[in-house]
């Protein structure tokens, strides 16, 4: 009725080379563009380390390199890529860098969350949102080892989501995983925690899956590599 984003929270969970990152490519260029119509909606995406941070920022800026259509709408950078409509900015930080108070992002993207220990990053990325209209901010990566870390309590809260305890938009919860450890097992099950192994599978999506597999078949020389897996 107001015209305002419904869910500002988003959680997106499945298993390596899953196309997370492409994902996030598609939706932040669109974000910034004018099809989305919001002037200055800059655009973070935040990881540890800075090439993990760049992942998302060098697939647009590659992409916009080789398509003189989208050259007429953006002008890209290796460290950014402006919208010559809105003046939006996609660009990328790394979460242990210099302090980030008065960022007036419109939205931002922490990537590989289950290395977070706590908020405390978080918090600084996140506290310059609300300067501008429909404020979001995306939580991507796989599952880690950080147990009650970050990661965990965002889990327990899309649990509340999904099961009604929650309001219905306080996370929108894209969360691909197996139902048991044991039907890790059966290779047809794989799909529930990556997508991307999905029936009918393209090159890269076959090239995924053989991968897996061999990798699958080496525990029976490690059994300890099996937690990763």
């Amino acid at each position: 009725k107001n015209n305002r984003v419904f869910y500002r929270k988003h959680l997106w969970m499945f298993g390596r080379g899953g196309g997370k990152n492409g994902l996030i490519s598609v939706v932040t260029n669109f974000l910034i563009s004018e099809l989305h119509g919001i002037d200055d909606y800059n655009i973070s995406i935040v990881a540890n380390s800075e090439e993990q941070a760049k992942t998302s920022p060098d697939e647009v800026h590659k992409t916009i390199k080789r398509n003189p259509t989208l050259q007429k709408a953006f002008k890209t950078t290796l460290t950014q890529t402006v919208s010559k409509r809105t003046g939006s900015i996609l660009k990328f930080r790394t979460s242990n860098g210099e302090t980030k108070d008065g960022l007036r992002d419109g939205m931002v993207v922490f990537d590989e969350i289950h290395q977070y220990e706590s908020n405390k990053d978080v918090r600084v990325h996140i506290s310059g949102l609300g300067k501008k209209k429909n404020p979001r901010e995306f939580y991507i990566g796989t599952d880690g080892y950080v147990r009650d870390g970050f990661l965990d309590k965002l889990k327990e809260k899309a649990l509340k989501v999904l099961q009604g305890e929650s309001r219905p938009n306080a996370l929108f919860p894209f969360i691909c995983k197996l139902d048991d450890e044991s039907e890790v097992d059966d290779s047809g099950n794989w799909e529930k925690a990556n997508p991307m192994l999905s029936e009918p599978r393209g090159e890269y999506a076959e090239g995924l899956f053989e991968t897996i597999k061999e990798e699958y078949e080496d525990l029976e020389d490690d059994p300890s590599n099996r937690e990763e897996f």
